[in-house]
């Protein structure tokens, strides 16, 4: 059993759903747990269920808007002057939207979201895991991923962006690349990089994008397809419960037989299981990698070389 207390493991996107069950199965543990939140009631209102659900009073909350590059270089120079160590580092945050929508930074919300988000942040606080490793980064992918056959960053300009689960599939795409790619990198610093699909759970998520999507339609029409299309999702399948999809975040974040494990995907049953043909392509790993490098303006000293291309540095 490992000795959780005096860890710290800081969650995007959990101020519900997901993660708000995987902060409070994290807290039941002992695990000092930081939750991140665009809204400061709701943040705090998580907090307070947090405490209450695991009887754990280590339990903070930091504000950020995950989508905007501004506010992710603040929130990972906010948590480095705040904390001494970092142990575990969950992406969960994402989205599945209906419509197209563009960022503060003018890039596509979808991609920014669930992607380049994680991708900058996960970077910035490097220095810190490595610092406290043995460490891990999970991060919170989708079945959904095995959808698109290549990630093309053309799709999601204005012009040829089209219905919402061809763009989340490519960025869910991006995840599992980024966790593969990443975990080669980081190679031997002690710092272990995993990826998953928690299951299909009736989160404000998915009841958002069959509102969007079928909004665009307008009037009764419209109404009528949403209703149609949500009744027809709940009588064909049987949606995972929170506490189920948490549990294989909770596992990878926290449990003893996957401490030296890197660089796989796992299913919400905690099974390590196959991700897409795509998924494991080099080459297209690498251009992701390129193209969000710049696209997230990473200066030089906060990347980390391809160790087969330039070198080690020092991450």
């Amino acid at each position: 059993m490992l000795n959780r207390q005096g860890k710290v493991v800081l969650i995007t996107g959990a101020t519900g759903g997901i993660g708000l069950a995987v902060a409070t199965g994290l807290a039941k543990q002992g695990m000092t747990t930081v939750i991140v939140g665009r809204d400061k009631a709701r943040g705090l209102a998580a907090v307070e269920a947090i405490r209450n659900q695991s009887g754990s009073g280590a339990v903070e909350l930091m504000l950020a808007d995950l989508s905007s590059l501004k506010d992710l270089r603040r929130l990972a120079a906010e948590f480095t002057a705040t904390h001494t160590r970092l142990d575990v580092l969950i992406n969960n945050v994402g989205g599945l939207y209906g419509k197209r929508w563009e960022t503060v930074d003018g890039i596509e919300g979808t991609l920014a979201l669930n992607h380049l988000g994680p991708f900058l942040l996960t970077q910035l606080l490097l220095p810190m895991l490595r610092t406290s490793a043995p460490s891990r980064i999970v991060n919170i992918a989708s079945e959904g991923h095995k959808a698109a056959k290549t990630v093309d960053f053309d799709s999601f300009s204005a012009n040829n962006w089209k219905r919402g689960f061809r763009i989340y599939s490519q960025t869910k795409l991006c995840n599992v690349l980024f966790t593969y790619e990443l975990a080669r990198r980081l190679n031997g610093t002690g710092i272990t990089v995993n990826t998953l699909h928690p299951g299909i759970v009736d989160t404000a998520l998915f009841r958002r994008f069959i509102s969007e999507r079928f909004g665009l339609i307008g009037g009764f029409i419209g109404r009528a397809t949403e209703f149609i299309v949500r009744n027809v999702a709940y009588r064909t399948r049987k949606f995972d419960t929170l506490e189920e999809a948490a549990a294989c975040p909770v596992y990878l974040a926290s449990s003893g037989e996957v401490s030296a494990i890197t660089g796989k995907y796992f299913n919400s049953d905690k099974s390590m299981i196959k991700s897409s043909p795509a998924s494991y392509d080099a080459e297209l790993s690498r251009h992701v990698w390129e193209v969000s490098t710049e696209m997230v303006g990473l200066l030089p000293h906060e990347q980390i070389m391809d160790v087969s291309v330039a070198g080690t540095r020092a991450v």
